[in-house]
């Protein structure tokens, strides 16, 4: 870890910041050396005018009592990992993507057929060879460097440790943007889930996954009743639309995203993701986890009498914006 930290140090490569429509492609030294480095808290934040960058940039709290020690564990496995299978430092790069949409679908006017969907009693990273969804905070990454938080995209992230360094070079994200990452590696297991997470250290393995991280509005510290309105279900669709279509997955694995403490609707969320699905993989199939909820996985069952009523993303759509009100799928179907 001491010499990957003065690699870096000494060599100084250039590594640019994740801005609109760029990918980066780092070699597995160069996580191992940058996650080194934000160990020993020799990273600082990122200053560029009109660029706001997350707030948590290092790993100094944790060594901290509480969730944060589970963190720690996460992270050791990550670098015992890596000093242990020297293999690792041969892999292939992996690749961070930054997408923002240009061309908007007209979503009103889409023929596109509603796709092909599953509700599984599952958690999202469950399924391999697939896009996973990460229910991103703006400022990618969240609390996985900060205080105690271990929510859905700290858990992500942990268990997928490479994906921690977009922290460093990644801004808030805007309402047309996603980030994309491909090529990481599973470095650990879980169970639990924010205080109660507790990790279980495996060897790495390659599940042939793409992280799709897409930051939802929080509805929680909006007026009520503001996610029904077509500037928020707009601004959504636009959302997930930028993270299916840049991930080119024909398999995406979500859930209730922007659910939970962001105050989501579970069945408008369901079908503004079904839909953005729908116009970005027509020929796919999205999958919605959820677990133990057996209200949300009889969903489906509401889903395929919408699927046969309204048949495209345009029709529906125009529907869900007649109608936007709590419990929707009662009025639609």
């Amino acid at each position: 870890m001491i010499e990957s930290a003065q690699y870096l140090l000494h060599q100084k490569p250039q590594i640019n910041l994740l801005l609109q429509n760029a990918t980066l492609s780092l070699s597995r030294k160069i996580i191992f050396s940058l996650l080194s480095l934000m160990y020993f808290e020799l990273t600082t934040q990122q200053h560029i005018q009109n660029q706001k960058f997350p707030p948590y940039y290092n790993f100094s709290t944790y060594f901290q009592q509480g969730s944060q020690i589970e963190k720690f564990k996460c992270l050791i496995n990550y670098f015992n990992q890596c000093v242990e299978q020297t293999e690792y430092f041969n892999l292939p790069d992996v690749n961070f993507q930054r997408v923002q949409i240009i061309d908007i679908p007209k979503w009103s006017d889409s023929t596109n057929q509603l796709s092909n969907f599953k509700f599984e009693k599952k958690r999202n990273e469950d399924h391999i060879n697939c896009g996973i969804v990460d229910f991103s905070d703006r400022f990618f990454g969240g609390k996985v460097a900060a205080g105690r938080g271990c929510a859905q995209e700290e858990v992500l992230l942990l268990i997928n440790p490479e994906a921690i360094i977009a922290t460093l070079f990644t801004s808030q994200l805007g309402d047309k943007e996603s980030i994309i990452i491909s090529g990481i590696l599973q470095f650990n297991e879980y169970k639990g889930y924010e205080d109660s997470f507790i990790c279980i250290p495996t060897k790495f393995v390659n599940k042939g996954q793409v992280l799709i991280a897409i930051d939802a509005i929080y509805f929680s510290t909006k007026p009520q009743g503001y996610q029904y309105t077509q500037e928020a279900i707009y601004r959504e669709l636009n959302k997930s639309f930028s993270g299916f279509k840049g991930s080119q997955q024909q398999i995406i694995s979500t859930g209730k995203w922007g659910c939970g403490i962001y105050g989501g609707d579970k069945q408008l969320k369901t079908l503004i993701q079904w839909l953005a699905f729908s116009q970005a993989c027509p020929n796919g199939t999205i999958i919605f986890n959820g677990l133990d909820d057996q209200a949300f996985n009889d969903l489906g069952k509401r889903l395929e009498l919408c699927k046969k009523r309204y048949q495209t993303v345009g029709n529906l759509l125009k529907a869900i914006l007649n109608l936007s009100q709590k419990n929707i799928l009662d009025k639609l179907c």
